[in-house]
């Protein structure tokens, strides 16, 4: 981009990064604690849940303590190393993800090895989340269409067995269809436009946004971890005595 562009609402853009970065690492740091002091054994589901708070932390620390306040300081030149750092682990020399706080996005590095590094990882993800629905759409349909009362479990019993099993399979969908979002919008959607608002929101919003939204569907789908305020009421009807008082007047 030309050096004279200047980034429209600066401080607006902050502000929007600041509230989702901060919505996603106050979800995601609330569930990991609550998975670590959760009484009983944890399910091999839960532990996995547990797993995935961690990037979530992660992506939204990052931009809580760097890309914006990066953003807000403006510098004339960002050291590479800690960019690439944060943006991701690179193992060799022009393979990073850099943060560019003049125009607020995420890019990799213009060179051959950064291109091969992000279509590596498109592929990937799109690879591991076919075989990762396909496989819990299995898992699903199987339970949902057993026969539980074989091994001694009523129809209560089954029929919440299955329902669990059912969200299960519909919260791992949703996961994995969210990080399929997001690499489309950085690789594809961001190509439409030159806007640099457009920019913003298909590679650096969306790149956090993904990540708090990620938090906020295993809290849906675990409503015994979420706090009171966000459990639906019930209402208690309590059933008063009534009493018939007969008065005889002799």
């Amino acid at each position: 981009m030309p050096e004279n562009v200047h980034f429209p609402l600066p401080y607006l853009a902050i502000s929007i990064l600041f509230m989702v970065s901060t919505f996603g690492f106050v979800i995601s740091f609330y569930l990991l604690v609550k998975f670590l002091t959760r009484k009983g054994r944890l399910s091999g589901f839960q532990k996995l849940c547990l797993v995935k708070t961690i990037p979530n932390i992660i992506v939204c620390s990052s931009f809580l303590l760097w890309v914006i306040p990066l953003s807000i300081i403006q510098p004339l030149e960002v050291s590479r190393l800690p960019n690439v750092v944060v943006g991701q682990v690179a193992g060799a020399d022009e393979c990073g993800y850099i943060y560019d706080p003049k125009f607020f996005t995420w890019t990799p590095e213009p060179y051959q090895c950064a291109d091969f590094q992000l279509n590596v990882l498109l592929y990937s993800v799109f690879a591991l989340a076919i075989i990762s629905n396909s496989l819990n759409f299995i898992t699903a349909m199987k339970l949902l269409f057993s026969n539980a009362f074989g091994l001694g479990m009523s129809q209560v019993d089954n029929a919440r067995r299955r329902r669990r099993r059912v969200m299960m399979f519909i919260q791992s969908v949703v996961q994995d269809c969210l990080h399929m979002v997001d690499l489309i919008n950085c690789t594809y959607i961001c190509l439409l436009s030159s806007d640099l608002w457009f920019q913003f929101t298909f590679l650096t919003l969306s790149f956090v946004l993904i990540y708090a939204l990620d938090g906020l569907v295993m809290l849906h789908f675990h409503p015994e971890l979420q706090p009171k305020f966000m459990q639906p009421r019930q209402t208690s009807m309590v059933s008063k005595p009534m009493f018939t008082v007969v008065s005889i007047i002799n």
